[in-house]
């Protein structure tokens, strides 16, 4: 029982696949069902040739909780067991036979298993939700400063290691106060939610936004160097500059930005020295007459 106070999910798969142990069984495969149909095709290997139900009845049944065995694709033959916890369907578990059909002795076998699988997995998803929801700031649903220090840490020992670039862009809003008094604190943390989706719907999928703190926002930009950061970092700022605040709730609310930006292993070697060389560098920006600047960091 290890595995349902366990967070690792790939000791929870192994614990899956030690459980599962079957003598007709040559592989197993667990997939967790909210990502069930991008891997439908994992599932049913052989389309034309399979007695699988197409997906919404597949959907169906398993839903049900009926196991369905399919024999008639070219070996080897294939199980799926789904995985139902208080009615839920958890994932998916895919086994394929070691030779020939997969038969009824297998199913007797394993049947008392399935219940604590599938309440070990939901239990797995019950704690990364947690730590999910530890990382992540309430407002803007960004990822907070716990998550920063710990990315940031993977992420310059992959840079290290292969020598690869990266930057931090310290981005902070310029005269956040004003949208304050003028429209209350109400549409001021509106504002700082629609900055959150801007600055996510902004960045590329390896690329990880931070709320810092207040009007404060960190991106970094994985295996980017200079002239890439500092471009990236005028797309934000321009973005920004461009976007109309509050549209939802009936204002045209104009903010600008101001940012940082430091450079792995040019400005710093660890994370505290990357934060502090980008914020030191939006403060330059910031003082600058026009504000609403990209400044890098001094060498």
């Amino acid at each position: 029982m290890e595995l349902i106070i366990d967070r690792n999910e790939v000791k929870a798969a192994e614990a899956s696949v030690d459980l599962c142990r079957n003598d007709e069984i040559a592989q197993w495969h667990f997939i967790r069902w909210d990502a069930f149909q991008e891997q439908f095709r994992q599932l049913w290997p052989a389309a034309g040739k399979s007695s699988l139900p197409r997906l919404q009845a597949l959907q169906s049944q398993l839903e049900q909780g009926e196991i369905l065995v399919d024999n008639e694709v070219p070996e080897p033959g294939t199980i799926l067991v789904p995985l139902l916890y208080q009615s839920q369907l958890q994932g998916v578990l895919q086994g394929f036979s070691k030779n020939g059909p997969v038969g009824p002795n297998c199913l007797r076998k394993m049947q008392p298993r399935f219940g604590l699988l599938s309440r070990a997995w939901y239990l797995v998803g019950l704690l990364e939700e947690k730590e999910r929801q530890a990382y992540v700031d309430r407002l803007t649903k960004l990822y907070n400063v716990e998550y920063l220090v710990h990315f940031l840490e993977g992420e310059l020992a992959r840079c290290q290691r292969f020598s690869r670039e990266m930057a931090v862009a310290f981005l902070d809003v310029d005269w956040f106060k004003n949208v304050n008094d003028a429209h209350g604190h109400l549409m001021g943390s509106h504002v700082l939610r629609e900055l959150g989706g801007l600055l996510r719907s902004a960045i590329r999928e390896s690329d990880v936004a931070v709320r810092y703190g207040g009007d404060e926002f960190v991106v970094v930009l994985t295996e980017t160097g200079r002239r890439e950061a500092l471009d990236a970092a005028n797309r934000l700022r321009r973005r920004i500059q461009e976007h109309s605040f509050g549209g939802k709730l009936g204002k045209e609310i104009h903010i600008t930005a101001s940012i940082g930006v430091a450079i792995y292993p040019q400005h710093g070697a660890d994370a505290s020295d990357l934060i502090h060389r980008a914020d030191l560098a939006m403060y330059v920006a910031k003082h600058q007459e026009r504000k609403n600047a990209v400044e890098l960091a001094i060498e």
